[in-house]
């Protein structure tokens, strides 16, 4: 049982969280491109206002620039 020297975490735990996080990320882009779809519908039907549209640019601006403050809520 290898491990972080520096968390002195072992590599299994490791490799959970890692792969939870590459669950919850891939959930994560496939609900946003889903959304933004259906967004950009409606943004060009003038269904939804430019103030939930420029919301969501935010959010996913924040998401790429901060992914270490992104954490699913539960690690199996």
């Amino acid at each position: 049982m290898k491990g972080n020297f520096l968390t002195n975490t072992p590599d299994s735990l490791i490799n959970r969280k890692a792969s939870a996080i590459r669950r919850f990320t891939g959930r994560f882009l496939e609900n946003f491109k889903n959304y933004v779809f259906v967004l950009d519908n409606c943004y060009q039907k003038e269904v939804v206002d430019s103030f939930e549209y420029q919301k969501w640019l935010v959010i996913i601006g924040y998401i790429i620039n901060y992914p270490e403050k992104i954490k699913p809520k539960s690690i199996e």
